[in-house]
């Protein structure tokens, strides 16, 4: 027994060095693949017309479309009525890396789809601070709460509103002169 063992691993190692050797001396063949023609860039379009709710969360919000345009928020939902049209648009405002955000809802009819350096952005023509302003957009309005939870009732902000937003001035463009600082300067 201990024989018929010993024979059928020296043929089981004489295949596979035979295998072994048979592979490492075939030359290798070495072809240079042709350089694919690069294609002619074929022209995007869209299909349809409108947009993709999840292709707009997250995205950006401008208030221009030139190059000097500011961020001044990020989509972070939608509001829709009844009649299943889309009545707000809720911004994320302020804030560092979504610590210390605060959401606030406008009219969905005040964003813009506009084109900048060959890409569709989203503008509503105001500030940041002018949102940062506004009342917070209370997402408890549209969920199921008790009866008796106080809840602000959240409709979206107008044009109106955000012209009218109370924004606080910087402590440096509420001081133009030395005469508006009533300092006596000192002997």
């Amino acid at each position: 027994m201990l024989r018929e063992l010993v024979t059928a691993s020296a043929i089981g190692l004489f295949m596979v060095g035979g295998a072994y050797a048979q592979s490492s001396t075939e030359v290798p063949t070495t072809t240079v693949p042709a350089t694919p023609a690069t294609p002619e860039p074929v022209q995007m379009v869209k299909k349809a017309e409108g947009h993709l709710a999840t292709d707009l969360l997250g995205r950006t919000v401008y208030n221009g479309t030139s190059e000097e345009s500011e961020a001044i928020g990020d989509v972070n939902d939608f509001t829709v009525g009844p009649d299943g049209q889309i009545q707000a648009i809720v911004i994320g405002v302020g804030g560092f890396l979504g610590l210390g955000e605060k959401n606030v809802a406008i009219e969905y009819g005040l964003v813009k789809f506009e084109d900048r350096n060959d890409s569709e952005v989203l503008v509503v023509e105001t500030t940041a601070e002018k949102l940062d302003a506004l009342e917070p957009f209370e997402e408890a309005a549209y969920r199921p709460v008790p009866a008796d939870e106080s809840v602000n009732e959240t409709r979206p902000a107008t044009a109106q509103d955000l012209n009218n937003a109370p924004v606080e001035k910087a402590p440096e463009e509420l001081i133009d002169s030395e005469a508006d600082r009533n300092v006596t300067p000192a002997n």
